[in-house]
């Protein structure tokens, strides 16, 4: 570990991690390190990875017309107004909406306990955290007016059938990192 780099923390029992595989840190876990001649505490990553981007789309045919169809995207799951095609290895998807959209989503550890350091942080809360289907969700501002939705899977993550439809959640399953 170098002095300008925080310890990696073993998120299930908080000891020394043994490398970037162990990195997964509990959301909020403060830690402080060595750098430029003073420590320094920081929180760690509170954001986990994107979880989609969602696009507005006249209608869920059009939007499998283009991007299933002409671009190669493989549709994982859909609903009567959402559809999720699957973009790129680490677990990422786009989300075509015939009622919403553009968002990015970012995927947290919990929307609730995200928000709270979000607005500790100097950003504001557009949407408060809600219930959906596979979790938690809420819609935040930057201090520089940039829009961004949080997401937590709490609930799990979409059972599907044969054709993507959505069937039911899957309790606990959280995307492949």
């Amino acid at each position: 570990m170098s002095a300008n780099q925080p310890p990696v923390i073993d998120r299930d029992s908080g000891a020394p991690g043994r490398g970037p595989e162990h990195a997964k840190i509990a959301l909020g876990r403060i830690v402080a390190w060595k750098a430029a001649g003073g420590w320094i505490g920081s929180m760690v990553s509170l954001l986990r990875a994107v979880d989609a981007v969602l696009l507005r789309v006249p209608s869920l045919e059009d939007g499998v017309a283009f991007y299933r169809d002409q671009l190669g995207h493989e549709v994982i799951w859909r609903t009567a107004t959402m559809l999720g095609l699957r973009m790129a290895a680490d677990g990422a998807e786009l989300v075509l909406s015939v009622d919403t959209g553009p968002e990015t989503d970012l995927l947290v550890e919990s929307v609730d306990e995200a928000v709270e350091f979000w607005v500790r942080g100097g950003g504001t809360v557009l949407s408060a955290p809600a219930d959906i289907p596979v979790g938690r969700v809420a819609v935040v501002s930057d201090p520089f007016g940039n829009k961004l939705t949080l997401v937590d899977l709490s609930k799990g993550t979409f059972e599907t059938d044969a054709q993507a439809n959505v069937t039911g959640i899957i309790p606990g399953a959280q995307p492949t990192d």
